[in-house]
């Protein structure tokens, strides 16, 4: 049987959510809690960028914030 899925989000917080769960436990950097992002890539960007984080020893995470801080600090930021 399926379940009718719910577009009305208060009727389930974030706390009780168990991708939010999920999400949360993976947080391990002591910042803000984690939300899922998604995007579609080559193959070949995917592989590079993996590959690059493993040659890093660094989580996907990792590479794609200290990636978007040193885009920000060269100033090639909209703000």
């Amino acid at each position: 049987m399926l379940n009718k899925v719910s577009t009305d989000e208060s009727s389930d917080t974030p706390e009780n959510s168990p991708t939010q769960a999920l999400v949360d436990s993976e947080n391990t950097d002591g910042r803000q809690p984690l939300v899922p992002l998604s995007f579609k890539v080559t193959k070949e960007f995917k592989k590079r960028y993996q590959q690059a984080a493993l040659n890093a020893d660094m989580k996907l995470i990792e590479l794609l914030s200290e990636m978007l801080e040193d885009w920000e600090k060269k100033g090639k930021t909209t703000q």
